[in-house]
């Protein structure tokens, strides 16, 4: 009987330590793949920020080689619309091919800051971009190039803009607008999910869009591209919380979105799911191919 009791004892401390080592080892488990999870996100903002000064330095070269385009000079000169906006469609188709430039849009302003020809609306012009349009009032001021995010009636976009010159004589500046989408479509072949989220209260002079009521404080820039099934999580996460966050089988990195002035105007999200446990993609795409 006394050999009974100390069996079952036995087995009884054999289960209870078991059970502990295998909390504990689930506990490791969960850490270990959140710091795999948290090492993962930081080498993907740091491609994502690569990728987003790339593209400023790629739109900032294409305005000061347009501004110097004898076709755009002329049209300008010669103050006539027409000829402009079939120059600037022209350009477009040329640029197609290339990846980056898919949706480029390309806006034309007069000294006085106001528009004189867009490329994706040709019966809107005349309207004063003085009050909205950081990049367009520093080209006219300091009469150099220059580039950043901002937001502006047709959305938030990678722009570019530089001085029109005839002799010293600065006619205007033409911008670059670049979309989302080139970077966004890179982190979808890796099974990454980005949004590009501006903050509607940021958002004063945007047209309506399609899909704005989509999610309730934020517009989906690279709507497009977006994994919509992820919206019901989006919108309860605070997306004011930069980092790492973690909602049940999802994990989310959170940094915000500056725009020319320094102003936070949304925040880039970065997803992945609980997938990788079984595929490790972890391990297997801690270094992925850089973006450039």
């Amino acid at each position: 009987m006394f050999k009974n009791k100390i069996l079952i004892v036995a087995i009884l401390g054999v289960c209870l330590i078991s059970g502990i080592l295998f909390i504990l080892y689930n506990r490791y488990e969960a850490q270990r793949l959140d710091n795999m999870a948290k090492a993962f996100f930081d080498y993907q903002n740091h491609q994502l920020t690569k990728g987003i000064d790339e593209a400023k330095h790629t739109a900032l070269a294409l305005a000061v080689l347009l501004a110097e385009n004898n076709h755009i000079n002329d049209c300008f000169i010669e103050n006539d619309r027409d000829k402009c906006l079939a120059n600037i469609d022209r350009i477009i188709s040329d640029l197609e091919p290339v990846f980056i430039y898919k949706d480029l849009k390309i806006h034309l302003h007069t000294n006085d800051l106001k528009s004189f020809v867009r490329s994706w609306d040709h019966d809107k012009f005349g309207d004063n971009l003085h009050q909205f349009r950081a990049i367009v009032r520093s080209v006219a001021k300091h009469k150099k190039p220059t580039s950043g995010i901002e937001n502006g009636i047709v959305g938030t976009y990678i722009r570019a803009a530089a001085p029109i010159f005839k002799k010293q004589e600065m006619l205007g500046s033409i911008e670059v607008i670049l979309s989302f989408d080139y970077i966004s479509t890179f982190f979808k072949d890796q099974g990454i999910d980005l949004f590009v989220l501006l903050d509607k209260d940021k958002a004063k002079y945007r047209e309506p869009k399609k899909g704005d009521d989509i999610m309730k404080n934020h517009f989906i820039s690279n709507l497009k591209i977006a994994n919509l099934n992820l919206v019901p999580i989006l919108n309860k996460l605070d997306l004011l919380q930069d980092g790492f966050v973690k909602s049940n089988a999802h994990y989310f990195s959170i940094k915000p979105i500056v725009n020319f002035s320094g102003e936070r105007i949304g925040s880039f999200v970065l997803h992945i799911n609980s997938d990788f446990k079984d595929k490790n993609i972890l391990q297997e795409h801690l270094f992925l191919n850089p973006l450039f």
